[in-house]
């Protein structure tokens, strides 16, 4: 999702209401969970270097600035305490 289009979904809702993240990934919650829910902490850009692995999933290597090669991001770190 890009940043104007995670501005459309929220532009949606009552700017006063709380927002969190859900997640339903046993790997992440753990088996005994349907969902967890984490609260946003930070908000912050990256510069990482992006490909895809043998199993096909996406790595990253951190650059720390742009580079010819790299692309910038936006990290929303989150929290489960809330």
């Amino acid at each position: 999702m890009k940043v104007k289009e995670l501005i459309e979904k929220l532009q949606e809702f009552d700017p006063e209401l709380k927002v969190l993240i859900a997640n339903e990934e046993e790997e992440i919650i753990g088996k005994n969970k349907l969902v967890q829910f984490f609260d946003i902490h930070n908000i912050s850009p990256f510069n990482a270097e992006t490909h895809r692995n043998e199993n096909g999933e996406i790595d990253f290597k951190f650059t720390g600035m742009a580079t010819k090669t790299s692309q910038e991001f936006i990290s929303i770190d989150v929290t489960s305490q809330f």
